[in-house]
């Protein structure tokens, strides 16, 4: 039998990485090494998963993680930190003669008028293209599970969603299929220069998304609709730094304003399968769902505040 292919997964412990981990620590052939800044998010792991102390800005933990990796998983922060940290991985990547890098990135806007996550994504896409190592990208839109541990779980604990999303519509995706496709490209041949664009099976709303939470979750779950200055004011309120506010502003944007209506198949010719519909995600992380519904929120400053 041969040796293992060690796969280091960068952003692990995060609603996409530890799922990445999760996916690849089922398949016997492969090693999986996740990077990890805080031991307290050692939980969202698998125990077979190897943990490795990592800091972009100690260049000792950056070479001593990728000593011995075949491939690797690349996610980075999504704000102006990703690009340089993006440099400072896929350089060492280099250095250490990893054959494969698969790259989280963000959908493309199809040439609409792109917000700065846009602009640091595909900075950072042309980082890793420039080492010459054999890529592969991929581009979903926004994750179910925001609300279940990221972004919008706060909202659905405080049974109403205020956000400036309006009526606009996106294929929200499954981070459990985003896996199965990193999976599919990091275990298997023929990616290697493909970008894929991940979508769910529908572009919804969250109008939508409000009352799949509210069926699932037994609660009433409300949407509604802020305007900018009230995001920003409340963004500003809870301590997010102005960049961050106008930043997140311009990402949710795109789809209140029709820019990121597309569906596509690239899921379902890798994996053989229909991506999950967000109503299936929801009943799958139904006690989860319910029980931030029925938890009472954390102290978040009102719309417009």
């Amino acid at each position: 039998m041969g040796s293992k292919t060690v796969i280091l997964v960068t952003g692990a412990t995060g609603i996409a990485g530890a799922e990445v981990c999760a996916q690849l620590a089922t398949k016997p052939s492969v090693e999986v090494r996740a990077t990890l800044h805080s031991p307290e998010k050692r939980q969202f792991l698998p125990d077979s998963v190897t943990v490795v102390p990592f800091d972009t800005d100690d260049p000792a933990t950056v070479d001593a993680a990728f000593d011995g990796v075949d491939k690797l998983f690349l996610l980075t922060p999504g704000g102006p930190p990703g690009p340089p940290a993006t440099q400072v991985i896929m350089d060492a990547a280099k250095r250490h003669s990893v054959s494969a890098v698969v790259k989280l990135s963000s959908i493309d806007p199809n040439g609409q008028p792109q917000a700065p996550t846009d602009l640091w994504a595909l900075e950072a896409e042309a980082m890793v293209r420039d080492t010459g190592i054999p890529f592969t990208f991929l581009r979903p839109p926004w994750f179910n599970q925001n609300f279940t541990r990221g972004y919008f779980a706060p909202m659905v604990m405080q049974n109403m969603l205020t956000l400036p999303f309006g009526e606009g519509l996106t294929g929200w995706i499954d981070t459990r299929d985003i896996a199965a496709v990193a999976a599919t490209a990091l275990t298997e041949d023929g990616h290697e220069g493909k970008t894929y664009t991940l979508t769910g099976p529908a572009a919804i709303s969250m109008t939508e998304i409000a009352t799949i939470l509210s069926e699932v979750t037994g609660r009433t779950i409300g949407f509604q609709h802020l305007t900018d200055e009230q995001w920003i004011g409340a963004m500003l309120a809870m301590g997010r730094t102005e960049v961050d506010a106008h930043a997140t502003l311009a990402l949710i944007a795109k789809t209140r304003d029709g820019h990121l209506t597309q569906v596509t198949d690239d899921f379902e010719r890798l994996v053989g399968r229909k991506p999950r519909t967000f109503e299936e995600f929801a009943r799958d992380h139904a006690g989860l769902l319910t029980a931030l519904a029925n938890t009472p929120p954390p102290e978040m400053p009102p719309p417009g505040a």
